[in-house]
C-alpha cells in the first residue's frame, strides 16, 4: 500500500472508531467530584438528623452547594483535573488530600466569618469532609484502572503525529514505548526529507511529508503533533511551524535537551519528556461545547425573531428586481474548508460576483437600492443564521472571505503570511475585526493585515462573555450603518 492510500485507510479507520477526548474525561471527572461532594454531604445529613423540625434544609443545602463548587473550582486551580492527574492518581493523592483539607478549612472560616458555624452540626461538617476525601480517592484510582482498561480497547486515545523522522524522533519513540501509557497512539510520521527517512521508522510508518500532514489535517483535526527535530536546525524548525500554524490542532515542539533556547509559551509533559505547547487547539474541550450551545440556542432565537423581517426582504427584493431572493457564495470555513455562505442578494442579476473578484465600494453601480441599503445595515447577512445553524459557521468569529478576494492586485492569502490561522475556528456573522471598525471592504494590504491580527487576537483570547460582547456592539453598530456598503 502506498503512502496515500496509508493516509486514506488511516483516515476512514479514524472516522469508524468512536473514542472519549480526554478533555471529556477531564469533565467527567468534574462532574464526578461534584457529585460526590455534594451526595456525600446530603445522605449523612438525612441518616444523622433525618427530616426534623428544628433542623433548617434550606442553610444545610447552601452550604452543600458552595463547598461543591468550590471543591470543583479549587481542585481545577491545582491542576487535579489534567489527564495524567486522573490517570496517574498514585502522584496526586497527598495532594487532593492537601487541598481537601485546605479546602475545608476556607468553608469552616467563612462560617464562622459570618457567624454562622453554630447552626450546622459538626460530627456532620467532619464526616461529611472525612467521607467525601476518601470516595473522591477512591473514586480516582478506580477511574484509573478504568481509563487503562478502554485505551488498551482504543476506547480513549490520543492520536499523535510525529514530525520528523531523525535521531531525535527515534529517541521519543522509544521513550515511549518504555512508558505505560497505552492512551498515546503514534499514527505515524511526517517529514518533508522522505528519501532520507525510508517508509518506516522504528516500526511506525512515514506517512508523507509536510504537504501531505496539512492536507490530512484538512480532512481529519483530531490529532497532536509533536516536532520532533534538533533545535540546532533553527531555521528549519522555525519554518515547519510556520507552515504548521495554520492548522487547527495542538503542536507541540520536543526539545532535544542540549543548547536549548527556550521561547515563550507554555509546557507540558511528554512521557515524562518536557515539550513546549508552541500553539493551542482554540475552543476546545468544554469551551467547544460552551460557543455550540451559544450558537445552536442564541443563533435559534436571533433566526426565530428575525423571520419576519427576512419575509419582508425577500418579498421586497422580488418585487424590486428579477431574480432569486438569496445570493449563494464559496467562502473559506473551519480549517480552510469551503462552505457555501447564504446572502440576501443585493446586486442585480447581471452583475452578481460568484468570487468576489471586484469588492463592492461605496456607490456601487451594481448594487439596486434595496441592496445598497441591506449592505449598509448589514441585514443582507441574516439568511446566514441558516449557516449558523447548519454548524458551517458562528455567531461571533472571523468573517468568511471569498476564495477570490483580492486587497490590491493580491489574493488574500499571498499578502499575509498567516492568513490562514483565522480558520482555526469556525467564521462568523460578526467578529472582534467588525467592531473595532475592520468593517467592510478589505481594498489594501493594509486593511487586510489589520483585520487578520484582530481575527486571530479573537481566536487566542475568546471567552462566551467576549462573543456577548461583541454581539451587542455589532446591534448598535449595524444601526449606525458605519463603514458597510
Amino acid at each position: 500500500m502506498n503512502r496515500q492510500a496509508d493516509l486514506q485507510s488511516d483516515h476512514s479507520n479514524t472516522r469508524r472508531a468512536r473514542s472519549l477526548s480526554m478533555e471529556l474525561v477531564s469533565g467527567l471527572i468534574c462532574l464526578l467530584d461534584g457529585f460526590v461532594v455534594f451526595c456525600t454531604g446530603f445522605v449523612i445529613y438525612l441518616l444523622y438528623l433525618g427530616w426534623r423540625d428544628d433542623v433548617n434544609l434550606t442553610n444545610y443545602l447552601a452550604v452543600l452547594i458552595f463547598d461543591t463548587l468550590l471543591t470543583v473550582h479549587v481542585f481545577w486551580l491545582f491542576d487535579l483535573y489534567l489527564f495524567k492527574a486522573i490517570a496517574r492518581p498514585q502522584h496526586h493523592l497527598r495532594k487532593i488530600l492537601s487541598v481537601g483539607i485546605i479546602k475545608f478549612l476556607v468553608l469552616i472560616a467563612f462560617l464562622f466569618i459570618f457567624k454562622i458555624s453554630s447552626q450546622f452540626s459538626r460530627f456532620w461538617i467532619f464526616s461529611w469532609l472525612l467521607s467525601s476525601l476518601t470516595l473522591i480517592c477512591i473514586g480516582r484510582i478506580a477511574v484509573a484502572q478504568i481509563i487503562i482498561k478502554l485505551s488498551r480497547a482504543g476506547q480513549i486515545n490520543r492520536k499523535i503525529i510525529l514530525v520528523g523522522g531523525g535521531d531525535q524522533a527515534k529517541k521519543l519513540l522509544q521513550h515511549y514505548d518504555s512508558v505505560d501509557e497505552p492512551w498515546n497512539k503514534i499514527v505515524g510520521i511526517f517529514d518533508d526529507r522522505t528519501e532520507r527517512v525510508g517508509s518506516f521508522v522504528m516500526g511506525h510508518p512515514v506517512l508523507g511529508n509536510l504537504d501531505d500532514l496539512i492536507e490530512y489535517i484538512r480532512q481529519n483535526n483530531h490529532y497532536d503533533i509533536l516536532v520532533a527535530l534538533p533545535w540546532s536546525a533553527e531555521q528549519r524548525v522555525l519554518d515547519i511551524l510556520q507552515k504548521l500554524s495554520v492548522l487547527p490542532v495542538n503542536i507541540g515542539l520536543i526539545p532535544d535537551l542540549a543548547g536549548m533556547h527556550f521561547i515563550p509559551c507554555r509546557g507540558s509533559s511528554e512521557g515524562g519528556v518536557p515539550a513546549l505547547n508552541v500553539f493551542r487547539k482554540p475552543i476546545s474541550g468544554w469551551e467547544y461545547f460552551l460557543k455550540i450551545l451559544e450558537d445552536r440556542i442564541l443563533g435559534g432565537l436571533i433566526l426565530l425573531v428575525s423571520l419576519p423581517v427576512m419575509i419582508v426582504i425577500a418579498i421586497l427584493i422580488k418585487l424590486e428586481s428579477k431574480g432569486p431572493v438569496f445570493f449563494t457564495q464559496f467562502r473559506y470555513g473551519f480549517n480552510n474548508k469551503l462552505i457555501r455562505v447564504f446572502k440576501f442578494r443585493t446586486m442585480k442579476v447581471d452583475c452578481q460576483d460568484e468570487h468576489a473578484e471586484r469588492l463592492v465600494s461605496p456607490g456601487d453601480e451594481r448594487l439596486t437600492r434595496l441592496g445598497a441599503f441591506l449592505r449598509r445595515t448589514s441585514l443582507d447577512e441574516l439568511p446566514q443564521f441558516f449557516n449558523v445553524l447548519r454548524g458551517e459557521m458562528s455567531i461571533v468569529g472571523p468573517r468568511p472571505h471569498a476564495i477570490k478576494a483580492k486587497a490590491g492586485e493580491k489574493l488574500y492569502q499571498d499578502v499575509v503570511d498567516d492568513y490562514a490561522a483565522r480558520h482555526k475556528v469556525k467564521p462568523g456573522i460578526t467578529g472582534w475585526a467588525q467592531i473595532n471598525g475592520w468593517r467592510g471592504e478589505t481594498d489594501t494590504h493594509e486593511k487586510l493585515v489589520k483585520r487578520v491580527e484582530l481575527d486571530i487576537w479573537y481566536i487566542e483570547n475568546w471567552s462566551l462573555p467576549f462573543d456577548l460582547k461583541i454581539i451587542l456592539y455589532t446591534v448598535w453598530i449595524c444601526i449606525r450603518g458605519h463603514n458597510a456598503h
